[in-house]
């Protein structure tokens, strides 16, 4: 932890690692600028930690729609650490083999794999930030030293939360967290410090959250040093989505600088699915999209860069009133901070938004401010105590957002419903010229309101895209229509595209629509977005993204198999992909030819979602031979040719195989050994022997290769010894069979006892 001693320099350091965006505690009183009383202030710091689950050769895969994971960690012999299901299809796991990672990339089941990395958590009295916001005075919070429960349910993906803590209604959630503990329960402090700022029950004792009395769900992401990594957070994400009927809000005071498309897809089916993300915007003093200004660089800062999230800044707090009358606190290596000012000594803030964000805010990519320095709130083992950091900012915003829900009696179930949420806050939030009256410190031109709990009678709109659907291909004239009500009015319906207006609707009573020229576009992915605007000035987005699609594109092929130089012989399995702007699967003709004679046309295969057709290679001399293969869509464009050359050797009778392969384990203590006995077997199915069998091997903590030559009976066997009980199973994978007198045939392998596919078997660890 770094004290008020500490250089700014140090604690400025970019992080690639999930610390805690948090200040930690200093007990010495720190001097006051207009000489009133000293008091406790929380020190700079950021606790760096790696995380500790070891991230190296841990992947995350995302599968393709209704992909099975059990199938493709079978295939590659990989286990999951992690299995997501709601947020996204797919799994993390330990891939430590280059040669298993390069085959799970190709198989068609697979969407992509991602490194994953590092990530960091951000850092009753009626404490001075719910007094300034005007919990106090929502009739809906109700404070009077009695608990209400409000029922509402805020997610906190975080290191967990004190679950006996008096001052807090906890559920248990999920530990996503692989340190052997399988709980909740907070082993750092800065979970319950941000669930307590978001929901601390209102009973005479402790502190007062923003949304009094609401049930915060403990959901581990983040370990005892607080670090977690992406795999961990997309583990809380996808509990939360799996559970989106119950949660109206989830709170991310963590973050870390890159980019992830796993997190993000992750968060867009969460909010799909209805629930409002309140994320801290950082403690770098920096811009959210980098020092580039530019969204999706690996400078970003991730979640708060991201649109589909309500990021937060921080601001100095600490009368409980505005006009700048509470003094201020000295740091070290930054001055004095201010009563009502924006914490520009450590508080990330934005320069420019991307066109394409569903939310309007004076305050670009950062949608609202809240109280972030000298934050009194729950601590660890039932007490309380101050934090300072963009994450004590964070947890404000999610209670006022469940507090506005409960009080709209709002049941968010899309994403359209979520940006209402959001853009409510922001219209209702208090500008920056109101706070103090003076220089706000905001480092950027885009000031960003400070959240209030004071919401008027009249609700913001709702509006949803009708046509064209998300994801829909578009061309010609396209009438993009939008369903809109308010509970008192809607005046207009604006529609953009790729953040241009193409219209506006002044008058809803045969829909609300205008007229998108695709012509005017080139072709690509653009997305489209519909604002409503109602009688009071309020307004409300949703968006969708659609592809023009206007000129008819030549496909494009590519071989499969064979791969380009290959030897082959005796019939060879032909695969060719092929693509489409617009004509795919069955639609396409696929041909291929031998030498440039005759086409021969390939059939759809939608197992491997290619195109297959066979070849007997005994039907032309050994030696070097050209493939060619080309594709024709429904338009009659043709693709270029695609050509490969294979060398035929048909002079060495084809057909040796494995015909058996048996595994066993035999437990040494500490360590185990693998044992696997392969049979090899001649074209007509008789024990091989002189062959020379070939193996790879993987488990989780090791990998390597080893080799045996069969007796006469055909048998041989390999063995591997030393390998840990920690690790997982062993994978053998059968790369060659060599003999003088035979070629091996992969495909003709079998197991007549079914434990393997004869290529592949896991020797499960005693």
């Amino acid at each position: 932890m770094i004290n008020r001693t500490t250089s700014l320099s140090t604690w400025f350091v970019v992080l690639i690692t999930f610390v805690l965006l948090f200040f930690g505690c200093n007990d010495n009183p720190t001097e006051t600028q207009d000489g009133s009383e000293p008091r406790d202030l929380a020190g700079l710091a950021d606790q760096a930690t790696q995380p500790q689950m070891n991230l190296e050769d841990h992947y995350i895969v995302v599968l393709k729609e209704n992909a099975s994971i059990d199938k493709v960690t079978g295939t590659h012999g990989i286990s999951a650490t992690f299995r997501y299901s709601h947020a996204l299809n797919g799994f993390a796991a330990y891939v430590k083999s280059d040669q298993v990672l390069q085959a799970l990339k190709k198989n068609p089941r697979v969407q992509y794999v991602e490194k994953d990395r590092a990530v960091h958590a951000v850092d009753q009295t009626l404490q001075a930030g719910v007094d300034r916001l005007q919990i106090d005075q929502n009739t809906t919070a109700n404070i009077d030293n009695n608990d209400d429960a409000m029922d509402v349910d805020i997610g906190i993906l975080d290191t967990g939360i004190d679950l006996d803590h008096p001052d807090l209604d906890v559920q248990a959630g999920k530990d996503c967290i692989d340190d052997g503990k399988s709980t909740t329960n907070d082993d750092n402090g800065h979970g319950t410090h941000v669930a307590g700022s978001a929901g601390a029950i209102d009973n005479s004792s402790h502190t007062v959250g923003a949304a009094p009395g609401a049930r915060v769900h403990a959901i581990k992401v983040l370990d005892s040093g607080g670090g977690g990594s992406i795999s961990s957070v997309v583990c809380g994400i996808d509990y939360v989505t799996a559970n989106a009927s119950t949660f109206e809000v989830a709170n991310m005071s963590l973050g870390a600088q890159g980019t992830s498309n796993a997190m993000r897809t992750a968060i867009q089916s969460s909010v799909d699915a209805g629930v409002y993300y309140a994320v801290a915007a950082g403690n770098d003093g920096a811009d959210v999209y980098g020092g580039d200004g530019t969204f999706g660089t690996s400078d970003d800062f991730i979640p708060a860069a991201y649109p589909e999230v309500a990021a937060v800044s921080a601001m100095a707090e600490y009368d409980g009133s505005s006009g700048g009358n509470g003094g201020s606190l000295i740091f070290q290596g930054c001055g004095k901070v201010e009563d009502d000012t924006f914490a520009d000594c450590f508080s990330n803030y934005s320069q420019s938004v991307i066109s394409s964000n569903p939310v309007n805010s004076p305050g670009a990519a950062i949608d609202v401010a809240a109280p972030g320095v000298a934050v009194l709130s729950t601590t660890n083992n039932g007490g309380t105590g101050e934090k300072t950091g963009t994450s004590m900012s964070s947890p404000h915003v999610a209670g006022v957002a469940a507090l506005y829900i409960v009080e709209k009696g709002l049941s968010p179930s899309s994403a359209s419903d979520v940006y209402a949420v959001r853009q409510a806050l922001i219209d209702n939030g208090q500008p920056q010229s109101n706070w103090q009256g003076g220089d706000t410190k905001d480092p950027d031109n885009n000031p960003e309101p400070l959240v209030q709990a004071i919401f008027g009678s009249d609700s913001p709109p709702s509006v949803n895209i009708t046509n064209p659907s998300d994801g829909a291909t578009v061309s010609g004239d396209v009438s993009v229509t939008a369903d809109a009500s308010d509970d008192n009015s809607v005046s207009q319906v604006e529609f953009f595209v790729d953040g241009s207006s193409i219209g506006t609707d002044s008058n809803g009573g045969d829909g609300w629509t205008a007229t998108w020229t695709t012509t005017d576009y080139s072709d690509g992915d653009y997305p489209v977005t519909a604002k409503a605007t109602d009688d009071n000035g309020q307004t409300a987005s949703d968006q969708i993204t659609a592809t023009v699609d206007n000129v008819d594109e030549a496909p494009t092929v590519s071989w499969i198999n064979p791969s380009d130089g290959a030897t082959v012989s005796g019939t060879v399995s032909i695969q060719i992909s092929a693509s489409d702007d617009r004509d795919n699967g069955s639609n396409l003709t696929v041909e291929w030819q031998v030498d440039d004679g005759t086409w021969q046309t390939a059939t759809y295969d939608s197992g491997c979602d290619c195109y297959t057709d066979s070849w007997d290679s005994g039907t032309v001399s050994d030696g070097s031979h050209d493939l060619d293969t080309r594709a024709t869509d429904t338009g009659s464009n043709t693709s270029s040719e695609s050509r490969i050359t294979v060398t035929v050797d048909n002079t060495t009778e084809i057909g040796m195989h494995v015909g058996d392969l048996d595994g066993n384990s035999i437990n040494n203590g500490s360590t185990w050994t693998a044992e696997v006995t392969a049979t090899v077997h001649d074209p007509q199915h008789g024990p091989l022997g002189d062959a020379t069998v070939s193996f790879s091997w993987d488990s989780r903590d090791n990998s390597g290769t080893a080799q045996c030559t069969t007796s006469s009976d055909g048998t041989c066997m390999v063995s591997v010894s030393g390998l840990l009980k920690r690790s997982s199973d062993a994978a053998f994978t059968v790369e060659n069979v060599a003999h003088t007198d035979y070629k091996y045939d992969a495909s003709a392998n079998h197991d007549p006892d079914s434990d393997s596919d004869g290529s592949i078997i896991v020797v499960q660890k005693p």
